[in-house]
C-alpha cells in the first residue's frame, strides 16, 4: 500500500491493489463518472470500460491486474490492464477523478507498472489524447523506452516495461 499527499492537506490517498472486495468501488465510480464534471482519462482500451474491470477484479483473473486511488473509502482513480494481442503486452486504461489526477494518475501508473512487470507484462500500449502532456511527460520522465504514432486522433503509445 501506498500513500501519498491528496489536493486536500487534511486527506491522504491510498493506493493499492484491487482485487474481489473492491468490485462495488469500481462500479461506483463508473456510476459517478458520467455525472461528473472534469473527469481525467489519460488512457484508453478499445472496450475496457470499469464495468470490465470490475469484472476481471471480480474473477480474480490473473492475466488482468487493476489497482485503485481512494480517498477515505471512496476510490477516486483505476488503473488496469489486460492482456494485448502480442506476447507480454498489455492494453491499458487510466480513469482519474480530475481534482487528483497529477500525482494519482502518476502513482498508479507507477505501481501498474510494477504489478504488470510481475505478472509478466514487457510492454504497455496505451491510447492518449496528443493534448495529455502530463501522461507524456510521465512517460518521459519514466525513462522508459516509448514509441507512438497517430491512430484514431490519439497518440498510440508503446512503452517498453
Amino acid at each position: 500500500m501506498t500513500t501519498i499527499d491528496s489536493i486536500d492537506a487534511d486527506k491522504a490517498v491510498v493506493v493499492h491493489l484491487l482485487d474481489v472486495e473492491h468490485t462495488d468501488a469500481i462500479l461506483d465510480l463508473d456510476d459517478r463518472i458520467p455525472s461528473v464534471a472534469g473527469v481525467f482519462c489519460s488512457a484508453t482500451q478499445d472496450g475496457k470500460e470499469l464495468k470490465t474491470v470490475a469484472a476481471a477484479v471480480g474473477r480474480g483473473d490473473p492475466s488482468c491486474g487493476a489497482v485503485g486511488a481512494f480517498i477515505g473509502d471512496r476510490l477516486v482513480g483505476v488503473a488496469s490492464f489486460f492482456p494485448g494481442r502480442a506476447t507480454s503486452t498489455a492494453e491499458v486504461a487510466l480513469v482519474t477523478m480530475q481534482a487528483h489526477q497529477d500525482r494519482v494518475a502518476a502513482e498508479l501508473m507507477a505501481r501498474l507498472t510494477r504489478l504488470a512487470r510481475e505478472r509478466g507484462m514487457q510492454r504497455f500500449v496505451l491510447d492518449v489524447a496528443p493534448t495529455n502532456s502530463a501522461m507524456m511527460r510521465w512517460f518521459i520522465e519514466t525513462g522508459y523506452p516509448v514509441v507512438a504514432h497517430k491512430h484514431n486522433d490519439m497518440a498510440r503509445v508503446g512503452v517498453q516495461l
